[in-house]
């Protein structure tokens, strides 16, 4: 029995991961950092669990709705890009655009922002009141949100959640300081750090994206010096193969000498035809 049509559909748009993988990542990340901020801050300023709750259900219906809109509204006038592109060089007779679904976008960065915004209010929900919670649940949510992300981008498990980690982690701190500004004023020293960790982090990962590029280059580049092609490959096959009937040639021609010369048999045996025997 096959599935109905709306499920086709939907087993379709998730195998084509380039409709929805950068809004529900672009969510995911959204959602988490901005509910783990704004659950966070209210539990510094010693709110009871219920008010902390109150919060940041407040931020998981606004967030995500924005986020839908936002995606939903980028995704169209991207797609009217590519038109208009394509009716500009429809003389050079390239190819149509592959236009993606705003509605696809809008609902992946709905679902995923609604999934991020919701992770930091479950311990404040279970009674927890420790600002600790939020950032804990922020961060294993990040790292989750990465190490999914390699199911579609092919990295490895912790390089995507890295890749979250460090993402989300400079987002949230420059969002926390700007909020923030009388902890700068006090301690200018964060502002440095974090301005270090940046950095240092951005050079990290270029200089690891040039290595894998050029080791990539290289591999390919190896694979291809190994293959001979074209009439070298032909001729090459055919010397190969004139060089075993050359090889098989001299070798029936030295036996035949044998016999001619011992009056024996290849299996040892007296040759009886022309009378020698040994």
């Amino acid at each position: 029995m096959s599935a109905p049509r709306w499920a086709q559909h939907v087993r379709a748009k998730v195998r084509d991961a380039e409709q929805w993988i950068r809004p529900s990542a672009f969510g995911a990340v959204d959602g988490l950092v901005t509910n783990a901020l704004l659950v966070f801050g209210t539990s510094l300023t010693g709110a009871s669990p219920h008010e902390i709750v109150a919060a940041g259900v407040t931020g998981l219906a606004a967030a995500p709705v924005a986020q839908a809109v936002g995606e939903g509204v980028s995704m169209s006038d991207e797609n009217q890009v590519k038109l208009r592109k394509a009716e500009r060089q429809a003389g050079a007779g390239g190819e149509p655009p592959r236009l993606n679904s705003p509605t696809t976008a809008a609902v992946s960065a709905w679902a995923a922002a609604s999934t991020g915004a919701f992770a930091p209010i479950v311990p404040y929900m279970a009674g927890a009141a420790s600002p600790l919670w939020a950032l804990g649940v922020g961060a294993a949510g990040l790292a989750a949100a990465g190490v999914a992300s390699t199911k579609v981008t092919g990295r490895r498990w912790w390089q995507g959640a890295t890749r979250y980690l460090a993402a989300g982690g400079i987002g949230g701190s420059v969002s926390y300081l700007g909020d923030n500004a009388e902890v700068v004023a006090r301690h200018p020293a964060l502002l440095a750090a974090g301005a270090v960790g940046g950095l240092a982090a951005a050079q990290v990962g270029g200089k690891w994206r040039r290595r894998r590029a050029e080791r990539a280059a290289r591999t390919a580049g190896e694979s291809r010096e190994s293959k001979p092609r074209g009439p070298q490959a032909k001729q090459g096959s055919r010397g190969h193969e004139g060089g075993r009937d050359r090889s098989g040639g001299r070798l029936a021609h030295r036996l035949r000498s044998a016999r001619a010369t011992t009056g024996t048999r290849t299996n040892g045996k007296p040759d009886r035809r022309r009378g020698h025997a040994r």
